[in-house]
Protein backbone atom coordinates (compact mmCIF):
# COMPACT_ATOMS: atom_id res chain seq x y z
CA UNK A 1 0.00 0.00 0.00
CA UNK A 2 2.78 2.49 0.67
CA UNK A 3 4.50 1.35 -2.46
CA UNK A 4 1.20 2.75 -4.39
CA UNK A 5 0.62 6.05 -2.24
CA UNK A 6 4.17 7.50 -2.27
CA UNK A 7 4.63 7.41 -5.78
CA UNK A 8 1.41 9.78 -6.08
CA UNK A 9 2.56 11.68 -3.10
CA UNK A 10 6.07 12.81 -4.13
CA UNK A 11 4.85 15.82 -7.14
CA UNK A 12 2.63 17.14 -4.03
CA UNK A 13 5.31 17.57 -2.06
CA UNK A 14 7.85 18.82 -4.63
CA UNK A 15 4.94 21.36 -4.98
CA UNK A 16 4.74 22.03 -1.40
CA UNK A 17 8.63 22.58 -1.20
CA UNK A 18 8.35 24.59 -4.70
CA UNK A 19 6.17 27.19 -2.88
CA UNK A 20 8.57 26.62 -0.14
CA UNK A 21 11.53 28.55 -2.09
CA UNK A 22 9.39 30.87 -3.10
CA UNK A 23 8.40 32.33 0.01
CA UNK A 24 12.14 32.13 1.25
CA UNK A 25 13.86 33.17 -1.96
CA UNK A 26 11.53 34.92 -4.16
CA UNK A 27 11.23 34.47 -7.79
CA UNK A 28 12.97 31.27 -9.47
CA UNK A 29 16.25 32.30 -11.00
CA UNK A 30 15.97 31.90 -14.63
CA UNK A 31 18.93 33.68 -15.54
CA UNK A 32 20.93 31.15 -13.63
CA UNK A 33 19.68 28.61 -16.11
CA UNK A 34 20.48 30.56 -19.38
CA UNK A 35 22.70 28.99 -22.48
CA UNK A 36 24.84 26.79 -21.97
CA UNK A 37 23.13 25.64 -18.72
CA UNK A 38 19.80 25.08 -20.18
CA UNK A 39 20.89 22.90 -23.11
CA UNK A 40 23.31 20.89 -20.37
CA UNK A 41 20.18 20.09 -18.14
CA UNK A 42 17.82 19.50 -21.36
CA UNK A 43 20.11 17.30 -22.62
CA UNK A 44 20.95 14.95 -19.07
CA UNK A 45 16.84 15.43 -18.37
CA UNK A 46 16.09 13.50 -21.57
CA UNK A 47 18.95 11.14 -20.70
CA UNK A 48 17.23 10.18 -17.14
CA UNK A 49 13.73 10.07 -18.68
CA UNK A 50 15.40 7.49 -21.09
CA UNK A 51 17.26 5.50 -18.96
CA UNK A 52 14.43 5.18 -16.90
CA UNK A 53 11.76 4.56 -19.18
CA UNK A 54 14.10 1.61 -20.92
CA UNK A 55 16.71 0.17 -18.23
CA UNK A 56 14.22 0.84 -14.99
CA UNK A 57 10.57 0.39 -16.28
CA UNK A 58 9.10 -0.99 -12.70
CA UNK A 59 10.32 1.40 -11.14
CA UNK A 60 7.42 3.22 -9.08
CA UNK A 61 8.10 7.12 -10.23
CA UNK A 62 8.34 5.73 -14.06
CA UNK A 63 5.04 4.00 -13.51
CA UNK A 64 3.52 6.69 -12.17
CA UNK A 65 4.87 9.12 -15.00
CA UNK A 66 3.24 6.59 -17.11
CA UNK A 67 0.52 6.60 -15.70
CA UNK A 68 -3.24 7.91 -15.73
CA UNK A 69 -2.49 9.20 -12.44
CA UNK A 70 0.51 11.07 -13.30
CA UNK A 71 -1.25 12.99 -15.96
CA UNK A 72 -4.10 13.85 -14.33
CA UNK A 73 -1.82 15.08 -11.31
CA UNK A 74 0.09 17.49 -13.73
CA UNK A 75 -2.84 18.66 -15.61
CA UNK A 76 -4.47 19.38 -12.09
CA UNK A 77 -1.53 21.51 -11.08
CA UNK A 78 -0.83 23.42 -14.23
CA UNK A 79 -4.80 23.94 -14.34
CA UNK A 80 -5.22 25.34 -11.03
CA UNK A 81 -2.30 27.43 -11.72
CA UNK A 82 -3.51 28.88 -14.92
CA UNK A 83 -7.09 29.38 -13.00
CA UNK A 84 -5.58 31.60 -10.51
CA UNK A 85 -3.54 33.26 -13.12
CA UNK A 86 -6.48 33.87 -14.97
CA UNK A 87 -8.41 35.80 -12.13
CA UNK A 88 -5.56 37.55 -10.96
CA UNK A 89 -3.57 40.43 -12.31
CA UNK A 90 -0.46 39.24 -13.75
CA UNK A 91 2.68 41.82 -13.85
CA UNK A 92 4.93 42.26 -16.44
CA UNK A 93 7.92 43.99 -14.28
CA UNK A 94 10.45 41.38 -12.08
CA UNK A 95 9.88 41.42 -8.64
CA UNK A 96 12.48 40.66 -5.68
CA UNK A 97 9.88 40.35 -3.00
CA UNK A 98 10.04 37.54 -0.72
CA UNK A 99 7.58 36.10 2.15
CA UNK A 100 4.97 35.88 -1.02
CA UNK A 101 3.72 33.18 -3.14
CA UNK A 102 4.51 35.09 -6.35
CA UNK A 103 0.61 35.21 -7.09
CA UNK A 104 0.84 38.28 -9.27
CA UNK A 105 3.72 37.00 -11.53
CA UNK A 106 2.87 33.44 -11.29
CA UNK A 107 5.02 32.37 -14.65
CA UNK A 108 8.48 33.24 -12.83
CA UNK A 109 7.31 31.08 -9.56
CA UNK A 110 9.71 27.78 -8.36
CA UNK A 111 5.85 26.53 -8.22
CA UNK A 112 5.19 27.22 -12.10
CA UNK A 113 8.65 25.91 -13.27
CA UNK A 114 7.86 22.72 -11.35
CA UNK A 115 4.74 22.39 -12.65
CA UNK A 116 6.47 22.99 -16.16
CA UNK A 117 8.12 20.11 -15.47
CA UNK A 118 6.11 17.98 -14.07
CA UNK A 119 4.33 18.20 -17.45
CA UNK A 120 6.87 17.94 -19.54
CA UNK A 121 8.11 14.52 -17.75
CA UNK A 122 4.85 13.31 -17.80
CA UNK A 123 4.26 13.85 -22.18
CA UNK A 124 7.58 12.65 -22.70
CA UNK A 125 7.59 9.38 -20.97
CA UNK A 126 3.80 9.30 -22.57
CA UNK A 127 5.78 10.08 -25.92
CA UNK A 128 8.32 6.40 -25.28
CA UNK A 129 5.43 4.62 -24.07
CA UNK A 130 3.13 5.27 -27.01
CA UNK A 131 6.01 4.83 -29.62
CA UNK A 132 6.54 1.26 -28.30
CA UNK A 133 3.83 0.27 -27.63
CA UNK A 134 2.02 1.32 -31.45
CA UNK A 135 2.23 -0.67 -33.95
CA UNK A 136 -0.52 2.13 -36.42
CA UNK A 137 0.06 5.30 -37.09
CA UNK A 138 3.64 5.74 -35.31
CA UNK A 139 4.34 8.56 -37.83
CA UNK A 140 1.26 10.28 -37.17
CA UNK A 141 1.40 10.25 -33.32
CA UNK A 142 5.16 10.90 -33.49
CA UNK A 143 4.21 14.29 -35.66
CA UNK A 144 1.51 15.52 -32.88
CA UNK A 145 2.81 14.48 -29.65
CA UNK A 146 7.09 14.73 -30.37
CA UNK A 147 6.04 18.29 -32.26
CA UNK A 148 3.70 19.32 -28.95
CA UNK A 149 6.52 18.27 -27.14
CA UNK A 150 9.49 20.40 -28.90
CA UNK A 151 6.77 23.21 -28.59
CA UNK A 152 6.66 22.98 -24.64
CA UNK A 153 10.49 22.35 -24.64
CA UNK A 154 11.39 25.40 -26.27
CA UNK A 155 9.05 27.43 -24.49
CA UNK A 156 10.11 25.84 -21.28
CA UNK A 157 13.91 25.04 -21.44
CA UNK A 158 13.89 28.21 -23.98
CA UNK A 159 12.26 31.06 -21.40
CA UNK A 160 15.65 31.91 -20.11
CA UNK A 161 17.30 32.76 -23.56
CA UNK A 162 14.40 35.01 -24.39
CA UNK A 163 14.32 38.59 -23.86
CA UNK A 164 12.25 41.57 -24.32
CA UNK A 165 13.70 45.25 -24.75
CA UNK A 166 12.14 48.76 -25.01
CA UNK A 167 13.82 51.21 -27.04
CA UNK A 168 13.16 54.40 -28.44
CA UNK A 169 14.28 55.05 -32.23
CA UNK A 170 14.49 59.45 -32.66
CA UNK A 171 14.01 61.44 -36.13
CA UNK A 172 17.48 63.20 -36.73
CA UNK A 173 20.11 61.38 -35.03
CA UNK A 174 20.51 57.12 -34.42
CA UNK A 175 20.19 55.18 -31.17
CA UNK A 176 21.52 51.96 -29.87
CA UNK A 177 20.02 52.55 -26.25
CA UNK A 178 17.31 49.76 -25.26
CA UNK A 179 15.99 49.35 -21.36
CA UNK A 180 14.80 45.64 -20.14
CA UNK A 181 11.27 45.23 -17.78
CA UNK A 182 13.40 46.07 -14.64
CA UNK A 183 14.27 49.66 -15.88
CA UNK A 184 18.05 48.17 -16.74
CA UNK A 185 19.83 50.17 -19.54
CA UNK A 186 21.02 47.72 -22.22
CA UNK A 187 22.88 48.53 -25.48
CA UNK A 188 22.19 46.01 -28.45
CA UNK A 189 24.49 45.68 -31.32
CA UNK A 190 23.00 47.50 -33.92
CA UNK A 191 21.50 51.11 -34.43
CA UNK A 192 18.65 52.71 -35.14
CA UNK A 193 16.59 55.97 -36.38
CA UNK A 194 13.07 56.94 -37.40
CA UNK A 195 12.88 58.14 -40.74
CA UNK A 196 8.98 58.79 -41.02
CA UNK A 197 5.98 58.09 -39.20
CA UNK A 198 2.87 57.75 -41.53
CA UNK A 199 -0.10 56.86 -40.07
CA UNK A 200 -3.88 57.13 -41.50
CA UNK A 201 -7.14 57.22 -39.46
CA UNK A 202 -10.67 56.46 -39.64
CA UNK A 203 -12.97 59.55 -39.66
CA UNK A 204 -13.64 59.41 -35.86
CA UNK A 205 -9.73 59.70 -34.80
CA UNK A 206 -8.86 56.06 -34.47
CA UNK A 207 -5.74 55.30 -36.37
CA UNK A 208 -6.50 52.60 -39.34
CA UNK A 209 -2.97 51.67 -40.61
CA UNK A 210 0.69 52.82 -38.33
CA UNK A 211 3.85 52.43 -40.16
CA UNK A 212 7.18 53.64 -39.47
CA UNK A 213 10.00 54.04 -41.87
CA UNK A 214 13.39 53.02 -39.89
CA UNK A 215 17.02 52.74 -40.75
CA UNK A 216 18.62 49.85 -39.34
CA UNK A 217 22.45 50.12 -39.07
CA UNK A 218 22.13 51.61 -42.14
CA UNK A 219 18.82 49.34 -44.04
CA UNK A 220 15.83 51.06 -44.84
CA UNK A 221 13.10 49.00 -42.73
CA UNK A 222 9.29 49.01 -42.97
CA UNK A 223 7.66 48.46 -39.46
CA UNK A 224 3.82 48.30 -39.19
CA UNK A 225 2.18 46.63 -36.06
CA UNK A 226 1.96 43.18 -35.88
CA UNK A 227 4.41 42.75 -38.36
CA UNK A 228 7.87 42.99 -37.40
CA UNK A 229 11.30 43.06 -38.86
CA UNK A 230 14.01 40.09 -38.36
CA UNK A 231 16.93 41.77 -37.20
CA UNK A 232 18.60 38.58 -36.70
CA UNK A 233 18.03 34.62 -36.80
CA UNK A 234 16.70 34.88 -33.23
CA UNK A 235 15.83 38.65 -33.21
CA UNK A 236 12.52 40.50 -33.97
CA UNK A 237 11.88 44.23 -33.91
CA UNK A 238 8.21 45.44 -33.54
CA UNK A 239 6.69 48.80 -33.70
CA UNK A 240 5.24 49.71 -30.12
CA UNK A 241 4.14 53.18 -30.21
CA UNK A 242 4.58 56.43 -31.82
CA UNK A 243 3.87 59.93 -30.41
CA UNK A 244 0.06 60.14 -31.06
CA UNK A 245 -0.63 63.81 -30.17
CA UNK A 246 1.55 64.44 -33.34
CA UNK A 247 0.64 61.64 -35.43
CA UNK A 248 3.01 61.99 -38.95
CA UNK A 249 5.09 64.75 -36.99
CA UNK A 250 6.46 62.34 -34.72
CA UNK A 251 9.61 62.73 -33.75
CA UNK A 252 10.40 58.77 -32.27
CA UNK A 253 8.60 55.84 -32.22
CA UNK A 254 8.57 53.26 -29.37
CA UNK A 255 10.60 49.74 -31.05
CA UNK A 256 10.33 46.90 -28.88
CA UNK A 257 13.14 44.15 -29.23
CA UNK A 258 12.14 40.39 -28.94
CA UNK A 259 14.89 37.58 -28.56
CA UNK A 260 14.30 33.90 -28.98
CA UNK A 261 16.94 32.13 -29.97
CA UNK A 262 14.23 28.55 -29.07
CA UNK A 263 11.93 30.13 -31.79
CA UNK A 264 12.78 28.30 -34.40
CA UNK A 265 12.61 24.68 -32.36
CA UNK A 266 8.94 26.06 -31.59
CA UNK A 267 8.15 26.39 -35.20
CA UNK A 268 9.56 23.15 -36.05
CA UNK A 269 7.28 21.59 -32.83
CA UNK A 270 3.88 23.60 -34.57
CA UNK A 271 4.69 22.38 -38.02
CA UNK A 272 4.66 18.73 -36.50
CA UNK A 273 1.94 19.14 -35.04
CA UNK A 274 -0.22 20.81 -38.19
CA UNK A 275 1.54 17.92 -40.38
CA UNK A 276 0.35 15.29 -37.97
CA UNK A 277 -3.23 16.96 -37.91
CA UNK A 278 -3.34 17.02 -41.42
CA UNK A 279 -2.25 13.12 -42.07
CA UNK A 280 -5.03 12.16 -39.43
CA UNK A 281 -7.83 14.06 -41.68
CA UNK A 282 -6.17 12.65 -44.85
CA UNK A 283 -6.09 9.09 -43.25
CA UNK A 284 -9.65 9.63 -41.37
CA UNK A 285 -11.22 10.85 -44.97
CA UNK A 286 -9.26 7.33 -46.63
CA UNK A 287 -10.87 5.48 -44.22
CA UNK A 288 -14.07 6.62 -44.15
CA UNK A 289 -14.53 6.29 -48.67
CA UNK A 290 -13.14 2.58 -47.97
Amino acid sequence: MTKKILPGAIPWLFLLLAAGLQWLTGNFPADCFSFPANGVLLALWLVLVWQGFHRHRAHPLVRYFCSAQGATHSLCMMGALVVIMGFTSQETAPSEERFTLGIHHLPDTWMFAYASLHLLTVLTFGFLQGWAHRKDNRWRFALVHGGLCLTLYAMFWGSADNRTLMAIAYKGHSSHEAVTAGKKTVYPDYEFQLSQMRVTTYPNGTPQSIEASLVIDDRPVSLRVGKPYPVKWDEDVYLHSYDRARGNNSTYAVLQLVRQPWKQLMLLGMTGMLAGGLLLFVQGAERRRS
